[in-house]
């Protein structure tokens, strides 16, 4: 191992909750060429709570504090040629992210704590033992494809990862490939620094084969059963400049769902936590005028007035929406509230426009499935009906294995000036912080001031019921 010009940093990492990692561990666990050399000593610990239900942690919360940590700490230390040594004892997608921030400026070893010793050490190879081989199961074409949605990357280390645990998160994916150990799985599995490193070596070709043959696909989903130091270590060669988005996940055992969808890599500085509105509209040429711009207006007010104002966003507008763009729309501005201002019929129906400007109704379960069909990485986090009927449709994204978390519809025809006064109480409360069920009593109170026959037609349907007790842009 050869030592940087300027030593070493021995970055520790960790979170509140979580063991801390020893200095005096560290320097036992240091070679000779790096303990007697230059070294600063740089601690990355998260302060945020995270509790102990792994399915309700606020990741951007978590990333944004990291990042944080990362410019103040660590990124002034990037030009003065040190290396990095890396002791982690934290969640692994914080590790990636970590990783991904250090990226590959400087030289790195990773170090890995060894539960049996209860040491950083490298046990070290026994004579004659052979070295863990990294395989690659993966179905990638020989030439470019034009193939576009999620692909599935798999790292097995520590335990082979049940393949039909990922396809409940992503049922569909463009490809999904493996890398595993077979036989060596184990959390023993890597004995050495360079055990670890064959492990990334193929990871990184992973990521640059599917740059070149699906250049049109992504985001990536990583899901990971590796240890922390391999995990940071991954993060380190995710380059923003050529691979597609990151979403990682973070196992929880005890849960339906065994992996949870956690905060994404691929963007240097601070992560963009705002909460993308997507307004959509329809006023086919045979029906009544609405007030939709008074009501986009309106919205827009209430967030800029909110104290949350700068956790929102929202989108360029999609007016006078034809059927025919509708999938173009939802596909392209990964939006996390979708809202409709529009005309409804019986049965959950939306009226769109045809290329005339006709009346072209949407039955609801077209609706679902197209919706499935684009949150595959389960960004969407409220549906907002603000028509006529819709309660069916909310009812109908909801249901069974929900498509959206939440939906919000009317079971019967409202007025232009109710649908206004709900999404004025409804996103006034959202911008304040105020939980999901309190903002959507909060539109129904703003409809009964004025309208108090059409209050009680507003309904909202959950798939899960915590969503109701946390404000809109905590997540999931």
């Amino acid at each position: 191992m050869q030592n940087p010009s300027k030593g070493w940093i021995l970055l520790s990492h960790g979170h509140k909750g979580f063991p801390q990692v020893d200095e005096a561990d560290i320097l036992d666990a240091l070679p000779p060429a790096m303990r007697d050399g230059p070294r600063q000593s740089v601690q990355v610990y998260g302060k945020h709570e995270i509790g102990s239900d792994l399915t309700r942690i606020d990741w951007d919360a978590l990333q944004a504090e990291q990042a944080e940590m990362f410019e103040t700490q660590l990124a002034p230390l990037r030009n003065e040629g040190r290396g990095v040594a890396y002791f982690g004892r934290a969640l692994l997608p914080l590790a990636f992210d970590l990783g991904f921030r250090v990226e590959n400026w400087v030289p790195h070893f990773v170090f890995q704590y060894h539960r049996h010793s209860k040491s950083w050490q490298w046990p070290g190879r026994s004579a004659g033992g052979s070295a863990p081989e990294p395989i690659v199961d993966d179905n990638l074409p020989r030439k470019p494809s034009a193939g576009t949605g999620p692909i599935v990357i798999r790292v097995s280390v520590t335990t082979r990862i049940d393949k039909q645990d990922v396809l409940a998160k992503i049922p569909n994916p463009v490809d999904d490939i493996e890398i595993h150990l077979g036989t060596a799985c184990g959390v023993s599995s890597l004995e050495t620094h360079d055990d670890l490193e064959r492990v990334v070596k193929k990871f990184e070709e992973t990521l640059y084969r599917i740059r070149e043959l699906y250049p049109q696909a992504g985001p990536i989903h990583l899901f990971a059963a590796v240890p922390v130091g391999l995990a940071f270590r991954m993060g380190t060669v995710i380059n923003p400049t050529v691979h597609p988005l990151v979403q990682t996940y973070q196992y929880v055992h005890n849960a339906v769902s065994k992996y949870q969808r956690a905060l994404v890599v691929g963007v240097r500085g601070k992560p963009d936590m705002k909460i993308r509105i997507q307004f959509l509209t329809a006023e086919p040429d045979s029906t009544r005028r609405l007030s939709v711009d008074r009501e986009l207006r309106d919205i827009a007010d209430r967030l800029r007035e909110g104290e949350h104002r700068e956790k929102f966003d929202i989108i360029e507008p999609r007016l006078a929406v034809r059927t025919k763009d509708l999938q173009n729309y939802i596909r392209r501005d990964l939006a996390h509230i979708i809202h409709f201002s529009g005309h409804g019929e019986a049965n959950g129906y939306l009226l769109m426009e045809d290329r005339a400007g006709n009346p072209d109704r949407i039955p609801p379960n077209s609706l679902r499935r197209l919706l499935d069909l684009w949150n595959d990485d389960d960004h969407i986090r409220c549906v907002v009906i603000n028509a006529c009927h819709s309660h069916d449709l909310a009812r109908e994204l909801t249901r069974d294995t929900a498509v959206v978390p939440c939906a919000i519809g009317t079971s019967q025809q409202i007025s232009d000036g109710a649908s206004l006064n709900f999404s004025d109480g409804f996103y006034s409360a959202l911008a304040d912080g105020v939980t999901l069920e309190k903002s959507f009593r909060a539109g129904i109170e703003q409809v009964r001031l004025q309208y108090k026959s059409d209050a009680d037609y507003f309904k909202l349907e959950v798939a899960d019921k915590a969503q109701l007790q946390k404000p809109i842009f905590a997540g999931h």
